[in-house]
């Protein structure tokens, strides 16, 4: 009987990182992959995005489960936002460069389901009012007027107003049920466009993913 031994560096990876992480060992340019950045910056990806991947809920004590959901839904696009960013980085990429390359991920299904979500502008009304930078600003009102926008930015509002304490899950609505699935829905979609332009860009450069 053979045991095969899994190794968990590969374990909630973006898909070809065991081609990517072999061809790093070998001093191979991350510019040969598709990529303009350092080796430590690819790495610097992988490590967020395993940590996103990997998380599932915080643990508090005292607090109700619907909010302490409510907390690992926020905490969850959070990671999947910071790992998206250091993606941007290694593509040389910002959010309005990343528009052209959307499309194929659907962002207006996205878009379509989190406007599905009750009380879905209460909760983003509140980022929207903490908000800072004039462009994420304005994609933001674009997107809670119905009109044409990136969805990322939506994410990255949430992250960026999260990260400074300013939102909580009862944020606008008064319950935590828009911010687990808003959360949810951002999240999802940013794994999707990495693991959808990761692959694609080591297949793009003759690497069998």
């Amino acid at each position: 009987m053979s045991i095969i031994a899994k190794d968990p560096n590969l374990v909630n990876t973006p898909p070809g990182w065991a081609v990517c992480d072999e061809a790093l060992s070998k001093y191979t340019p991350p510019s040969a992959m598709g990529f303009v950045c350092s080796a430590g910056d690819l790495n610097r990806f992988w490590s967020r995005y395993r940590v996103a991947k990997s998380f599932r809920h915080i643990v508090l004590d005292s607090y109700t489960a619907e909010t302490v959901a409510g907390y690992s839904a926020l905490f969850q696009v959070f990671l999947a936002y910071s790992a998206f960013e250091q993606f941007m980085d290694c593509c040389g990429l910002n959010l309005s460069g990343m528009e052209p390359l959307l499309p194929p991920y659907n962002p207006a299904e996205c878009e379509a389901a989190i406007r599905h979500i009750e009380k879905y502008a209460e909760f983003l009304a509140v980022v929207l009012e903490h908000l800072d930078r004039e462009g994420h600003r304005t994609q933001l009102q674009a997107f809670l007027a119905a009109k044409p926008c990136s969805v990322l930015y939506v994410a990255a509002g949430i992250r960026h107003i999260f990260a400074h304490g300013k939102l909580t899950p009862n944020s606008g609505a008064g319950f935590t049920a828009p911010a687990q699935e808003v959360s949810r829905i951002l999240s999802e979609f940013l794994f999707r466009v990495m693991d959808g332009e990761f692959a694609g860009r080591l297949r793009a450069h003759g690497y069998n993913v």
